[in-house]
């Protein structure tokens, strides 16, 4: 029972990201490359929060006031997807030395956005479901409850499927606002009219991803109808950023109908 658990939270959480890895990293070894840089400063944010939080339980801090660094995590994660994107613009001379089909792959805004939004959502997905794979994996888990100096948390008995389809959307999340940051930056041209544009996306990411893992916080209890309201809103938020998504990259309403029927439509190029 225990392994079939675990495939199935495994298809949940990590499912979604293979998917994206498959579909755009892992015919290019550049864009392999690229991407792990994205998961690199995903876990520095978290390294960034997590110290802080060290730091501040140990100064006597109670663990009441985790939901402000959830807040203070979102904050560093977000200042951390705007330095890759600089990263990625200082280290585009540097890609000259690799071959023209290498090169085109992440020279492009479109080709490095796609490889650190990978990092990103890879990054994600494992750290929210890791936990709750390896405890999957065995047939009971004692104690589960006394997760905090002896005290019991209150959790859902769905606690391992609510884990996984959470990271399994939280990592969509993390590949569709490093996509629309980077396209956002990269088409700001420095005039009023394109700062204001950019900057109105640059709220439209920190408002969803606050909101997003201030309702993941209701997943810490015992009814199933506030799990359930933080999944929906999880991955409505999937669907309208993907739809917004497609839109910044060239979407339109007849490539999603010639996508649906298998045929070919050119899109706009992205400069």
């Amino acid at each position: 029972m225990g392994l079939v658990l675990f495939i199935g939270n495994c298809l949940f959480a990590l499912g979604p990201v293979a998917s994206l890895m498959i579909q755009n990293v892992f015919q290019h070894p550049a864009r392999v490359v690229v991407c792990m840089i994205g998961v690199f400063m995903y876990f520095l944010s978290l390294v960034l929060t997590g110290t802080l939080y060290q730091i501040s339980t140990s100064l006597g801090l109670p663990t009441s006031y985790i939901p402000m660094f959830a807040i203070l995590s979102v904050f560093f994660q977000e200042i951390s997807r705007f330095y890759t994107y600089k990263l990625m613009k200082f280290a585009k001379t540097g890609f000259e030395m690799l071959n023209d089909s290498e090169r085109k792959s992440v020279q492009n805004i479109q080709g490095s956005s796609l490889s650190i939004g990978c990092g990103f959502a890879l990054a994600a997905s494992v750290y929210t479901s890791v936990n709750c794979l390896v405890f999957s994996l065995q047939p009971g888990v004692p104690g589960i409850n006394l997760m905090d100096d002896g005290q019991v948390i209150g959790h859902s008995s769905q606690l391992f499927f609510i884990r996984s389809v959470e990271a399994g959307a939280l990592g969509l999340l993390n590949f569709f606002w490093t996509l629309i940051m980077f396209h956002s930056l990269e088409r700001d041209g420095g005039d009023g009219e394109g700062f204001f544009r950019s900057n109105s996306w640059m709220f439209l990411i920190l408002g969803t991803h606050l909101t997003n893992t201030l309702l993941s916080l209701l997943n810490h209890n015992q009814n199933p109808a506030l799990c359930l309201l933080s999944l929906t809103v999880a991955w409505l938020m999937v669907l309208l950023l993907g739809a917004l998504t497609g839109y910044k990259f060239g979407g339109s309403k007849s490539s999603l109908k010639s996508a649906l029927n298998r045929t070919t439509t050119q899109l706009e190029p992205i400069r």
